[in-house]
């Protein structure tokens, strides 16, 4: 997750949701687009104390990050569906990668490779091999949230290296659910971390409680998104390439919700 590398963060500023979001790789950032009007310059100031409180309490304070992820989504970034809507390249990758899955399910790896005109990463180690499909599935235009979708993704290969993914077998539902689930909670990770800002709390100087207080806060989050795929009963085989942006969308959208409604449920 590399929280404790040097970053500003967001400034409150910056559009909810900014003209870019859905222009293509390679487009021009707000091409014909009207400006969208700024946001609340202090909108990132009250998730950012309640993370400082989360920190300060070496990541044992579950109340401070409930409400912290819930102030995030419903104060600095205006709701659940604009979080879901900024995610922008992201989603875009979210998709790619079902549909990379899915064919490998359906199909076998080597030829998933082959349809897809990668048959020189035929025979070569499976890290090494979505390694090399990394522009493919998240192509690089130096926009921040394409950016966050390819870290997420190749924060993703030691666990599709773990699975021993082999070369005509395919992969089974549960396979398929787990790296969906860490992909999509790696991208909410990143996003949130990018907006926050990794210089905003300081984080402890002993490195077990770094590590503790960043597995602490993925696990919430895959756990937020495990529910939401619950919730919508989703099989990921069963998804078609046509319906894959609908699934993604879904997704995103009630993992948002869930995370915006924290705060409510902690005050019942």
């Amino acid at each position: 997750m590399g929280t404790s590398n040097s970053n500003s963060g967001q400034k409150g500023n910056t559009p909810l949701v900014p003209s870019w979001v859905d222009d293509g790789p390679g487009d021009n950032p707000g091409d014909d687009k009207p400006l969208p009007p700024p946001g609340d310059r202090d909108r990132f100031r009250y998730p950012r104390k309640e993370f400082t409180d989360y920190i300060k309490s070496s990541g044992r304070n579950s109340g401070s990050l409930h409400r912290a992820a819930s102030n995030y989504v419903r104060h600095s970034l205006g709701g659940a569906s604009n979080a879901s809507q900024r995610l922008g390249a992201a989603k875009s990758s979210s998709t790619r990668l079902i549909s990379v899955l899915g064919s490998i399910s359906a199909n076998g790896l080597n030829a998933t490779l082959e349809r897809h005109g990668f048959k020189n990463l035929i025979g070569k180690p499976i890290d090494q091999i979505f390694l090399g499909l990394v522009d493919y599935i998240c192509p690089d235009g130096g926009r921040t949230d394409e950016g966050i979708a390819r870290n997420a993704f190749i924060d993703l290969l030691p666990l599709i290296k773990e699975m021993g993914i082999e070369e005509n077998s395919g992969i089974n539902e549960t396979q398929l659910r787990a790296i969906m689930e860490v992909y999509f909670s790696n991208v909410i990770m990143q996003r949130l971390i990018n907006d926050i800002g990794k210089n905003t709390f300081r984080l402890p100087d002993d490195i077990d409680e770094i590590n503790f207080i960043e597995s602490q806060l993925s696990e919430f989050i895959k756990g937020t998104v495990s529910d939401a795929i619950t919730g919508l009963g989703i099989d990921f085989q069963e998804i078609s390439d046509e319906r894959a942006r609908e699934v993604v969308d879904g997704v995103y959208l009630t993992a948002y919700t869930i995370l915006e409604n924290l705060a409510e449920e902690g005050e019942e």
